[in-house]
This record gives C-alpha cells, structure tokens and sequence, in this order.
C-alpha cells in the first residue's frame, strides 16, 4: 500500500513540477516581450538618439558612403560620427539583447527587420574600416549576425 501512495506521490510530485516549468517558460516570454516592447519605447521617446536617427536616415538615403567617415581620426568626422556611433550602438545593443534572449527576437523582427537588414547594408562598410583600424574584429558583431539571419530567412508568410 506504500508503494502505491509513494507512487501517487512521485506522479503528483511529476506533474507538479512540469506545471511550475511551464509557469516560468510563460514568465520568462512575457518578461522577454516586455523587455523589447520597453526598449523600443524607450528608444523612441528618447529625443538625442530620434535625431540621430533622422539624420542618419536623412544621409542613408542620399546613399552616403558611411565608410569615409570611419577612415583616419575619427575626430576629423566627429559630426557624421555621432550621428552614425549611436544608431550603431542601439542596433548592436538589440541584437546582443536578442541573441542571448533578454528580447523577443519575433516582435522586434515584426517591426524592425528590413531597416536592420537595410540599415546594416549602408552600415557594414563603416563596420569594417573600423574592424580594420582597430583590430577589433568583434564590433558591431551581434548587429551584423542579426541582420545576416534576417536577411537569409523567407519574407513573411513565405514557406
């Protein structure tokens, strides 16, 4: 008889368990959804990095070269630089938040994914005049890995 209650227990104990798993993975979605719903706020209300935002798409699209601005002294381009270092931090940012799952990679993809992939287009050769002069291979890494997988998924709705 001892065995059948100590068996009941362990199944209920079983259950137990994979019901408190399956409460946290739905906390830890939520808390993901919340925390990339809040930053995407929080880069939107912040008015310093919205008018670089601007600016930069501003000078995307007139096709600026953004790789002259990342030869020599940075400080001989100080203007273009911190125009182009901010919108190249936010991404790197999100994608490293996305990448070790703090954000939900699916809801800032709905609404970002083709200006991360466009953005890092116009970006990249900016990315490595600076890897190149600073032998630092690994910048903007997280923001290139992003907009490259992006990029080689099917539109949405695509099989």
């Amino acid at each position: 008889m001892s065995a059948i209650f100590a068996g009941g227990a362990l199944i209920y104990n079983a259950r137990q368990l994979k019901l408190l798993r399956n409460q946290q993975d739905r906390n830890e979605a939520l808390a993901r959804k919340r925390a990339t719903v809040d930053m995407v706020v929080h880069e939107n209300s912040n008015s310093e990095f919205q008018i670089c935002k601007k600016k930069f798409a501003m000078l995307r699209d007139r096709r600026t070269d953004f790789a002259q601005f990342a030869c020599g002294d940075l400080s001989e381009h100080a203007e273009m630089n911190d125009i182009i270092l901010p919108v190249l931090n936010n991404y790197e940012f999100m994608a490293a938040g996305i990448r070790t799952g703090a954000f939900d990679a699916e809801i800032y993809k709905r609404m970002q994914k083709s200006t991360v992939i466009r953005d890092w287009h116009h970006l990249s050769g900016y990315v490595n005049q600076i890897r190149l002069k600073e032998q630092r291979q690994a910048l903007f890494i997280e923001f290139e890995i992003v907009a490259k997988e992006w990029e080689r998924e099917p539109p949405n709705g695509a099989p």
